[in-house]
């Protein structure tokens, strides 16, 4: 994943690796909406940050039930038999958000 500079806040990418898993409720068919249930966060899957420099890693599943990772909620996506475009936003209390867009690409 990869952000656009924004505020002066550089671009940031996420590597994840290894298996997550959660309930997700899906609407529509080439295009809708995917919600996530976070405190069905299972398995190991870890991320590692990079901004200027990588940021330890950390365990994906737990991020999720502490309500710390929003981007794995899910959002409206785009979708046809190779690739998949999930786009969300969330916005804090205080009119501060956060948006993200996944893009991902089928491997079999």
């Amino acid at each position: 994943m990869i952000g656009d500079w924004d505020d002066e806040v550089p671009p940031i990418m996420t590597t994840y690796r290894k298996k997550l898993k959660m309930e997700v409720r899906i609407t529509g068919t080439k295009r809708g909406t995917i919600k996530a249930d976070p405190s069905s966060a299972s398995g190991n899957a870890v991320f590692t940050t990079h901004v200027t420099g990588a940021i330890p890693q950390a365990q994906l599943a737990k991020g999720a039930r502490a309500g710390i990772r929003r981007d794995l909620y899910g959002g409206s996506y785009i979708c046809n038999a190779k690739t998949m475009k999930i786009s969300g936003r969330h916005v804090y209390k205080d009119g501060e958000h956060d948006s993200w867009t996944w893009w991902l690409r089928r491997t079999r």
